[in-house]
């Protein structure tokens, strides 16, 4: 179904849900992963070497805290020392705290965002200049309907550098897209994570379990649900199949230059919206800047995207 073969990727927060689920898969596309964790959370990374390695894939454990550069720099530079290349960044390394604004010191701001969000973006910076010599690079990552789509009540912290993550994503899309190097997010609903399930940061199992009659399938997602759709925009052919009307139409259009890419030229990138299979008739359904109604797929061309599983989409997103 996808193919990622002789592609290297480096996962953050791969011991344990969304990170762990998603590295079990990118080896069954062909590619070599290098299993980012941090000891102190007290997940099991070992669990998913074993999983990869007696499927037959090819992998690499890394210790790393994503507020660390040297930490990053580390991991980047073994995936390429070990597999010749990354060619793939996913930053999915995240925390949620439960804190009202008002009782948030600056050292819990600042932790949260320095995770969630500064830890993507590091991830980011070192893979880059790889990527850029290569002329190819997939940066993906695991945003949250909280922030950009919807609130999630005492988290601003967290659910700000959600938001802060998909406008970095939008940007690294249209900078680097002219590269060879594509920008995309993945935003889950509730999801049954170990960090979901944490009744005193996040929605705790009673709160986890009270979301699913709000979804249609009358279930939560589990991790699996997302880890699948992150070797799409891992492939070599994007994200999005276009027909072949809408490519006739393109190649026949003129394309001006654009004052955003000076030299570059091209019509303006613009960002991929992509809501999956949303039956419920009600705003939230919507993501903004997605064209036609929740229940259909609405695209966008450009170089980024923010993918919202609509199997997920109800509640407050973890």
């Amino acid at each position: 179904m996808f193919d990622l073969d002789g592609r290297v990727a480096l996962i953050t927060g791969a011991a344990s849900g969304i990170g762990a689920a998603t590295a079990r898969i990118f080896p069954n596309a062909g590619a070599s992963v290098v299993l980012a964790w941090y000891p102190p959370d007290g997940h099991d990374v070992g669990l998913v070497e074993k999983a990869i390695t007696d499927g037959g894939g090819r992998c690499r454990v890394a210790e790393v805290d994503v507020r660390r550069t040297g930490d990053v720099d580390a991991a980047v530079a073994c995936a390429v020392s070990e597999f010749g290349s990354i060619d793939i960044v996913m930053a999915n390394a995240g925390i949620a705290r439960k804190v009202a604004l008002e009782d948030l010191d600056d050292e819990a701001w600042e932790t949260v965002l320095d995770v969630d969000l500064n830890g993507a973006w590091r991830c980011f910076r070192a893979a880059l200049p790889h990527m850029r010599r290569a002329g190819y690079g997939r940066l993906l990552a695991t945003s949250s309907i909280a922030g950009g789509v919807q609130a999630w009540p005492a988290h601003p912290h967290y659910t700000a550098a959600k938001a802060g993550l998909v406008g970095l994503i939008r940007t690294l899309a249209v900078d680097y897209g002219p590269d060879g190097v594509t920008a995309n997010a993945v935003a889950p609903g509730v999801i049954d994570t170990p960090q979901a399930n944490d009744p005193v940061s996040s929605l705790g199992p009673d709160g986890v379990r009270a979301v699913a009659p709000k979804v249609p399938s009358g279930r939560v997602g589990v991790p699996e649900d997302i880890a699948y759709l992150f070797p799409v925009p891992g492939q070599r052919g994007g994200v999005v199949r276009e027909r072949a009307a809408d490519r006739r139409r393109r190649r026949a259009a003129p394309r001006p230059a654009h004052p955003a890419h000076g030299a570059r030229g091209g019509a303006p990138h613009r960002v991929r919206v992509v809501v999956l299979e949303d039956h419920r008739p009600r705003a939230a359904g919507r993501v903004p800047g997605a064209a036609g109604a929740p229940r259909r797929a609405a695209h966008e061309r450009g170089g980024g995207s923010v993918r919202v599983p609509a199997d997920v989409a109800a509640g407050r997103g973890v």
